[in-house]
């Protein structure tokens, strides 16, 4: 069982222990609390996704001690990012699923604590991460079917961690994309994640997010990206920088 597997089946074991212990009122409160404490760090980091993301592949390529490379892609059904640092392996896995804590040095890198990734609830219910190590993504419905099984009715507005509920990604999770995922991985790219939008998100709404927050300039302060892309949006644009022993940095 990857540490994917093993988490979820920690978080659900735990459930079945206290739905056993006649606790199951307990479960649902600390369900609930988990859940909204997720929602408020969401609400914190709204409009931030972009950036977060790209900070997320500096942190990893310097990680990986490679020179850096993101790709942003937006189709019709979904955000994916790619980028070539040290993928996902027990520590990360970890860290994303948890609220408040993460595998990366506060001191040595500039996001931590894994919370800048649930800024992708924004425009995702299904976020999926696709790396050599580990895949596996977030899925809310099914979170709440677990808990239909494990707790009975539920109450109207319940809500759950879904971070700390990795599933497996499947046959046909990946939809339309799934081809551009293969090409993606076969080029090389380390870590895929793809955010499948939301109904209720407009795909001209995510275009405007990432031509507002991804600029070229960034390059200049995130040490760890060296080439950073962006397509399928009415201003793509592909920049690389290269740095003198100084991290000084310059547009070729």
């Amino acid at each position: 069982m990857d540490v994917a597997a093993n988490l979820r089946e920690l978080e659900l074991a735990s459930i079945r222990v206290q739905r056993d212990s006649g606790l199951r009122s307990s479960v649902l409160k600390s369900l609930d609390e988990r859940g909204g404490a997720q929602e408020l760090v969401r609400q914190q980091y709204s409009g931030r996704y972009p950036f977060e993301l790209l900070q997320n592949a500096s942190d990893a390529a310097l990680g990986a001690g490679v020179q850096g490379r993101t790709s942003f892609l937006l189709t019709e059904t979904a955000l994916i990012v790619a980028d070539n640092g040290y993928g996902f392996d027990e520590k990360q896995v970890e860290a994303i699923c948890a609220l408040g804590r993460s595998s990366k040095d506060p001191g040595s890198s500039i996001g931590h604590k894994g919370l800048g990734f649930k800024s992708v609830g924004e425009i995702t219910d299904r976020p999926q991460i696709i790396s050599p190590q580990t895949s596996f993504q977030f899925d809310g419905e099914r979170v709440r079917e677990e808990a239909l099984t494990l707790l009975g009715s539920l109450p109207d507005r319940q809500k759950f961690p879904i971070y700390a509920f990795p599933f497996p990604v499947e046959g046909d999770d990946l939809g339309a994309d799934a081809a551009e995922v293969k090409r993606l991985r076969d080029s090389g790219w380390t870590t895929i994640i793809r955010l499948p939008l939301r109904k209720d998100v407009e795909k001209t709404a995510v275009e405007d997010h990432l031509i507002g927050c991804l600029l070229p300039r960034l390059l200049l302060f995130l040490h760890g990206v060296d080439h950073l892309e962006l397509r399928g949006t009415r201003a793509d644009f592909s920049v690389e920088v290269s740095r003198d022993d100084d991290e000084g940095a310059e547009h070729p």
